[in-house]
């Protein structure tokens, strides 16, 4: 695996039919183990994207889930309450 430095919270979102499930599985692993916060989704009955409403709508739940999560954290610790 390449030499990858990822310093940031990093969804990761991979469909089996694809081949790239295990890269992810690896990026993902590698995430967790530097403890950069991480989420790995694996849909199953894609290919190559999103296709179905059903996965697209919970992909892009999750993420923004996800980016509210870690840009509310960084946001309170670079501006603490009363000061924006």
């Amino acid at each position: 695996m390449n030499e990858w430095r990822l310093e940031t919270n990093t969804p990761v979102v991979v469909t089996t039919t694809t081949g790239s499930q295990e890269a992810a599985q690896q990026i993902a692993a590698a995430l967790e183990q530097a403890g950069v916060p991480q989420e790995l989704r694996v849909y199953d009955d894609e290919g190559h994207g999103l296709a179905k409403r059903t996965n697209k709508l919970d992909a892009y739940r999750a993420a923004i889930d996800f980016l509210h999560i870690h840009l509310t954290a960084h946001r309170d610790a670079a501006f603490p309450t009363g000061h924006i």
